[in-house]
C-alpha cells in the first residue's frame, strides 16, 4: 500500500502561519513585559531602589548600591512557596529577554521570606503562566535539566515535610 501525500505549496507563505504568529507572540511578549516593567516603575516597587532611598548613612547608601540578588540556581532542589514576581531590567544586552524576573517566595526549609533573579527562560514563562492562571501562591522547587531550569512540584516527601 502506498502513501499519498499532499504536493507541497512553495509559494510565499501567507501573513497567518505558524512561523508568523510564533514571532508575533514573542514580540508582544517582550512588549507586554516592557509595559509591566514600566507599570512597576511608576508604582515604585523596586527593591534597591527602595533600600537606596530609605538609607541614612554613608554605609547604608554603600551597601544599598552593593546588595546582589540572590540566583535562582542557588535555590535549585529547595522546597519554595512562590508568592508572586516583578520584572527588572537585565544588564545583558545580549540575553533573549531585556528583562529577569525577581521571584518572592517562602524558603519552606526555613520559613524565610527570600527573593532571588532569575532570566531562565522555561522558569520565567511557568511562572508567567501561574499568575495569569491565579495559581500563584504555589509550593514547588527549582530543578535542572540539561542546561535548563524549570521548575516542578513538590515530591512525596516534600509534600509531607511541608504540605501542599
Amino acid at each position: 500500500m502506498a502513501f499519498k501525500t499532499k504536493p507541497v505549496d512553495e509559494g510565499t507563505p501567507e501573513p497567518n502561519n505558524t512561523v508568523a504568529r510564533l514571532s508575533e507572540t514573542r514580540e508582544g511578549f517582550i512588549e507586554r513585559l516592557r509595559k509591566e516593567l514600566a507599570d512597576q516603575r511608576a508604582s515604585g516597587t523596586n527593591a534597591m531602589y527602595d533600600k537606596v532611598m530609605a538609607a541614612s548613612t554613608a554605609e547604608e547608601i554603600f551597601e544599598a548600591g552593593e546588595s546582589e540578588l540572590p540566583s535562582s540556581r542557588d535555590y535549585l532542589g529547595k522546597p519554595l512557596e512562590v508568592l508572586g514576581y516583578r520584572w527588572n531590567l537585565s544588564a545583558i544586552e545580549d540575553g533573549e529577554l531585556p528583562v529577569y524576573q525577581v521571584v518572592e517566595a517562602i524558603d519552606l526549609e526555613t520559613g524565610d521570606v527570600v527573593n532571588f533573579g532569575s532570566s531562565a527562560n522555561v522558569a520565567l514563562r511557568q511562572l508567567i503562566r501561574f499568575a495569569e492562571n491565579g495559581l500563584l501562591p504555589f509550593r514547588m522547587a527549582l530543578y535542572q535539566k540539561g542546561r535548563s531550569i524549570k521548575w516542578r512540584p513538590l515530591n512525596a516527601t516534600e509534600i509531607k515535610a511541608y504540605g501542599r
